[in-house]
């Protein structure tokens, strides 16, 4: 079996974060106002991890007596298009409130995204949300995220 697609339950409402109830930690997170910058950030950092922990989810898995392949590659980028979709559905309602920010940063996105040695749609990707939070079309710019993260999944069986 492929890296397919994983257990919905892991991606939307994983047990171990309270799973679908009204004190679900992403919907107090929310709730508290720390949304835009949680659900982008928590995007990157599903994107520059992808990958990073197979063996060790995969051995474990295995142990457990999973009879499937698990690729936590796969599920890391459905993971970053969750955050991103969330963050264009909370975006599209009225009382929303998104101000674009003045990054005051050593951090320069051409140096991060060099030495995250991400592919280039993954670099495509970073670069559109840095330009929602910087001031570009916010909508756009997380939209095109998502077009290209979703892009990236459906090459993904290809290179397995």
């Amino acid at each position: 079996m492929d890296g397919g697609s994983v257990n919905n339950n892991q991606i939307n409402h994983p047990s171990h974060y309270g799973g679908d109830n009204p004190y679900e930690a992403i919907k107090v997170i929310e709730g508290w106002g720390f949304g835009p910058g949680f659900n982008l950030g928590c995007a990157v950092k599903y994107i520059v991890r992808a990958g990073e922990k197979n063996q060790h989810k995969l051995f474990v898995k295995l142990l457990k007596g999973w009879p499937f392949y698990y690729d936590s590659e796969f599920e890391d980028l459905e993971k970053a298009i969750w955050y991103l979709k969330r963050e264009l559905q909370n975006a599209k309602h009225e009382h929303y409130v998104h101000s674009s920010i003045k990054i005051q940063s050593t951090f320069r996105i051409k140096k991060v995204i060099k030495n995250w040695k991400l592919n280039r749609r993954r670099e495509a990707v970073v670069k559109y949300i840095f330009d929602a939070i910087t001031g570009e079309d916010y909508l756009k710019s997380l939209q095109n995220a998502v077009i290209s993260l979703n892009l990236e999944l459906a090459n993904y069986g290809r290179r397995l």
